[in-house]
């Protein structure tokens, strides 16, 4: 739980500091002295400043910065054939995969990307290749008829294929 709570400071503090510095390329008027950017340094100000408050409150007590070194031994036997150092890879590779599906669905459309994403994840898994293929291949197909024909929603094409494709 700990882990969960540096993670969430660590990641809200470097997001408030670079929304903080791109809201300083955003225009000013003379009219408003605030301007449009305004509200969004002060909410970045405000994420920061919580998100420092709560590293400080984790590194201060005792009991939570050992924890926190305990989870961090935990990775370094990261290679290990243990059932926790499984558990972990697989959470980790869950994330990365996570990480990375967005960037796919631009380039490579909805359809194409979740497909494979779903694929991966459940070969993470360890499920066969066949019920895999199966399952990816009808639920990605399956949501992207949802929304692209049920919702008429606007579903990315992928720029590499739509650049193939014409």
């Amino acid at each position: 739980m700990v882990l969960c709570e540096l993670a969430i400071a660590a990641i809200s503090l470097l997001v408030s500091i670079v929304f903080f510095v791109q809201s300083l390329s955003l225009p000013q008027l003379p009219a408003d002295p605030g301007g449009p950017s305004l509200f969004p340094r002060l909410m970045c100000f405000v994420t920061g400043i919580a998100a420092i408050i709560l590293l400080v409150q984790l590194f201060g007590n005792r009991e939570k910065r050992e924890e926190i070194a305990q989870a961090f031994a935990a990775f370094q036997q990261f290679g290990a054939k243990s059932e926790g150092a499984e558990l972990a890879r697989r959470r980790l590779y869950i994330i990365a995969l996570s990480a990375l599906y967005p960037f796919f669905i631009v380039r490579l459309g909805f359809l194409i990307s979740t497909i494979v994403f779903l694929f991966v994840v459940l070969k993470v898994f360890k499920v066969k290749f066949l019920p895999a293929a199966v399952y990816s291949l009808v639920l990605g197909y399956g949501v992207y008829y949802v929304f692209a024909e049920v919702l008429r929603a606007y579903i990315p094409p992928g720029m590499w294929l739509s650049g193939l494709l014409g």
